[in-house]
C-alpha cells in the first residue's frame, strides 16, 4: 500500500513535470515575439547589428561586418541540444558549396560553457564548412533581441531579407530560387 503511494506521488510529480514542459514550449514556439521584426521597416534595427557585429569564430578568425561586405549573410543562431537546431545542418552545409563566395553563414552557438565541447563535436559530425562563433554569456543573441534557437537572419548587401524562427530547409527550391535572384540582382 505504501508503495502504491510512492507510485501515485511520482507518477503525479512526472506528469506535471512533462505538462510544464509541453506547455513552456508550445509557449515558447508560438509566443509573439515583441522584440523580433515583423515589417521591412523595421529590419533596421537588424541591419545596425549586423554592421556593429565582429566576432572571433572557433577558428581563431575575426569577422567584422562593418569591413566585410558579402552579397548574402546569414546568420543561424543555434544549440547543440537543439534538435531543430541540428536539422537544419546539412542543408546548410550545402548551401556553403552551393555558394562558396556569394554567401556567408556565421553559426552563432548558444550553448552554456560546459557544453562547449560538445561544439567541436557537432561541427565534425555534419562537416560544417560555415564559420561557427560560440556567443559567451550570450552577449550576441541580447544584442539582437533573440531568446530561443533556431533562428535564422538573412541579409543582402547589409540589409534585412527575412528572420526565420524554427528549422527551415535552406536547400528548399523556393528558397534556392530567392538566392539566385538575389545575386542576380546584385
Amino acid at each position: 500500500m505504501v508503495q502504491m503511494k510512492h507510485l501515485k506521488s511520482a507518477f503525479i510529480v512526472t506528469l506535471s513535470f512533462f505538462t510544464f514542459l509541453s506547455i513552456q514550449t508550445i509557449y515558447d514556439y508560438f509566443k509573439p515575439n515583441q522584440l523580433m521584426a515583423r515589417d521591412p521597416e523595421d529590419f533596421s534595427f537588424y541591419d545596425k547589428q549586423l554592421a556593429s557585429l565582429k566576432v572571433k569564430t572557433l577558428d581563431n578568425k575575426t569577422v567584422d561586418f562593418s569591413k566585410e561586405k558579402f552579397p548574402i549573410v546569414i546568420l543561424n543562431f543555434w544549440a547543440t541540444w537543439c534538435a531543430p537546431c541540428l536539422e537544419e545542418f546539412p542543408s546548410l552545409v550545402e548551401l556553403r558549396k552551393k555558394y562558396p563566395k556569394e554567401v556567408a553563414i556565421i553559426g552563432i552557438n548558444q550553448d552554456l560553457p560546459e557544453t562547449v565541447p560538445n561544439i567541436k563535436k557537432i561541427r565534425d559530425r555534419f562537416n560544417v564548412n560555415f564559420d561557427v562563433v560560440y556567443d559567451e554569456k550570450f552577449k550576441i543573441s541580447e544584442s539582437f533581441k533573440f531568446d530561443t534557437v533556431p533562428i535564422s537572419l538573412i541579409y543582402q548587401n547589409g540589409k534585412l531579407l527575412e528572420i526565420n524562427r524554427g528549422a527551415k530547409n535552406f536547400m528548399d527550391k523556393e528558397f534556392i530560387q530567392k538566392i539566385d535572384d538575389l545575386l542576380a540582382k546584385k
